[in-house]
């Protein structure tokens, strides 16, 4: 005797609230201005790239960066579509670099370069950077990076490859769970055929 059970009704709260828990916490992430590299050793002159996404619906207009004072900038690239303003300090050294007039649509993204000497001093430094948009709001942020002693830059740099190969794993478990909740849900919801 071939005896169908109906899938109980009890489970189809559990598996929404599991849903919307899912929902809620992956659309928490959101996109910030932050420094590339993340890292370097002392007093080595390298590129640096302000890197500022729009996640607003109102387009990026101004972006203004304060260095920390132990950084030296010796140039900044020139954005043909950009106004460039610094500001020094007495001893000649680049306080802050504004950049204004361009554009950065929604949903993209720019990289604002600088070449700039590390500091001697080994540490976790903070850049703030103020991103300004079309419709009058903006945004602050801080970004960090790190002087490393030398000869350890090699070895953080391989570190942090594999954490973000972790983290592209768990969105990919992330996106197989949903997957995974929606499947029990439809099989939860079904009712049976006699």
């Amino acid at each position: 005797m071939n005896v169908q059970r109906r899938p109980s009704r009890s489970l189809l709260p559990c598996l929404l609230l599991c849903l919307a828990t899912l929902a809620w916490g992956s659309g928490g992430a959101q996109a910030h201005v932050d420094i590339r590299p993340l890292e370097g050793e002392p007093e080595v002159w390298q590129i640096y790239a302000l890197v500022v996404p729009t996640e607003t619906e109102s387009p990026t207009t101004q972006v203004e960066l304060r260095v920390p004072q132990e950084f030296e900038i010796e140039a900044v690239h020139h954005e043909p579509a950009w106004q460039l303003v610094t500001e020094r300090n007495a001893a000649g050294h680049v306080t802050s670099v504004r950049w204004s007039g361009g554009t950065i649509p929604p949903s993209t993204f720019k990289e604002l370069k600088f070449f700039a000497k590390n500091p001697a001093k080994p540490g976790v430094y903070k850049w703030i950077a103020t991103q300004a948009y079309a419709d009058g709001r903006s945004s602050t942020w801080n970004a960090q990076s790190r002087v490393l002693p030398a000869g350890r830059a090699d070895a953080e740099a391989a570190a942090h490859t594999v954490a973000r190969q972790g983290t592209t794993l768990s969105y990919l478990s992330l996106g197989l769970s949903l997957v995974t909740l929606l499947i029990l849900l439809v099989i939860a919801t079904r009712r049976p055929r006699y």
